[in-house]
């Protein structure tokens, strides 16, 4: 603008100074300036479009980035809640496993006191086995022993009995003999006695009491008894001793099945530790990579807000100036001297009718170049 204002009071020096020169060189001088500043005002026309576009291009940069930028920050915030998410699920896990792992010991634990009690209880009714088993067969021995005992005094009176019958029949003999001689005697001499009656002990012929086999039975049962009293108590301790193995056994195997649960759940404690490690750190990068975004939005912002707050206002200064000039390059061609005396005058004139800098609507648009 500057530039134009120079020439155009240049121009209008040079032409008070050459008036006397004559007109063709004169006018030729002139056309050949007018063309520089024609060409002058049409470069400013293409500079100040190429700053417009510029600045538009510049202007979408900016609110692309800072459209850009916020997106990241937001799916960065969406992240950071996911990931914090997954740390509570995990940290939940964490207790969980941990309290499991624990009722798991005390329960451990707990199986194995029940272990020496159980034992103890086992002997303790082995005890009661063994000292009912014997007292059983202190009883069997007992009615052995009266078995033994009856069956020993039964066969002494027997014989006694068989040695008394003996002697019985050897007097009834005697008797019978002596009879018979006295009834001889007697008829022989004629004189008869009476005869001696016997006693009334020796009046049934002599044989064995018949409660023996009686006494003899009722021991036998009672024997008989105790064996059976005695399997009893023996298959119990048997039965006692088979449930015993069945439960040692079966605390065994679950305290065995425990062990394995509980190394699986460490297994599962240390992955999910790991896993919520890589969370923390993923967390603590997406935090990084936030605060990048917002250093970013800072320098956006110091190099964008001025630019795009003010991009509007310099598109209509620039649309004013775009309009200035081409009006005046418009009257700078048309104020070219054409050949021939009235319309170089008239060209002539309005040329030295262009307004001086800092006045008229030219001027104010050159001052605001």
């Amino acid at each position: 603008g500057r530039r134009l204002a120079a020439v155009a009071t240049h121009m209008r020096v040079r032409a008070a100074g050459q008036e006397q020169r004559p007109h063709a060189i004169l006018n030729e001088e002139l056309n050949k300036v007018l063309r520089d500043i024609v060409d002058v005002t049409g470069e400013m026309l293409l500079e100040l479009q190429a700053e417009s576009v510029l600045e538009a291009h510049m202007t979408d940069t900016c609110i692309e980035e800072r459209h850009q930028a916020v997106l990241h920050l937001e799916r960065r915030k969406h992240e950071v809640g996911r990931l914090n998410a997954t740390i509570e699920h995990l940290n939940n896990t964490l207790i969980d496993t941990k309290t499991e792992i624990e009722s798991l010991k005390d329960k451990i634990v707990m199986l194995n006191n029940s272990l020496p009690a159980m034992r103890k209880q086992r002997l303790e009714e082995s005890a009661a086995f063994a000292a009912s088993t014997k007292k059983e067969l202190a009883h069997q021995a007992k009615i052995n022993q009266a078995v033994l005992a009856l069956r020993r005094h039964f066969s002494t009176v027997m014989l006694s009995l068989l040695e008394q019958n003996s002697v019985a029949r050897h007097v009834n003999a005697t008797n019978s003999s002596n009879a018979t001689l006295a009834k001889l005697k007697a008829a022989g001499n004629r004189t008869w006695a009476p005869v001696a009656p016997m006693p009334r002990g020796f009046s049934r012929q002599l044989e064995s009491h018949g409660g023996t086999r009686g006494v003899l039975g009722i021991l036998d049962m009672l024997k008989r008894k105790s064996d059976s009293m005695v399997a009893s108590i023996k298959h119990a301790e048997a039965t006692a001793e088979a449930a015993h193995m069945e439960d040692l056994a079966a605390i065994q195997s679950a305290i065995g099945e425990k062990d394995r649960r509980i190394i699986d759940l460490k297994e599962i404690y240390a992955s999910t530790e790991e896993e919520k490690r890589k969370a923390q750190m993923n967390v603590e990068e997406v935090r990084q990579q936030m605060s990048s975004i917002d250093d970013f939005q800072a320098i956006v912002d110091k190099h964008c807000s001025k630019l795009i707050n003010e991009h509007h206002h310099n598109e209509e200064l620039r649309l004013e100036d775009l309009h200035s000039i081409s009006e005046a390059r418009a009257h700078l061609e048309a104020s070219q001297i054409h050949s021939g005396g009235e319309a170089r005058e008239l060209h002539y004139g309005s040329l030295l009718t262009i307004p001086t800098p800092g006045t008229g609507e030219l001027g104010a648009s050159l001052r605001g170049r």
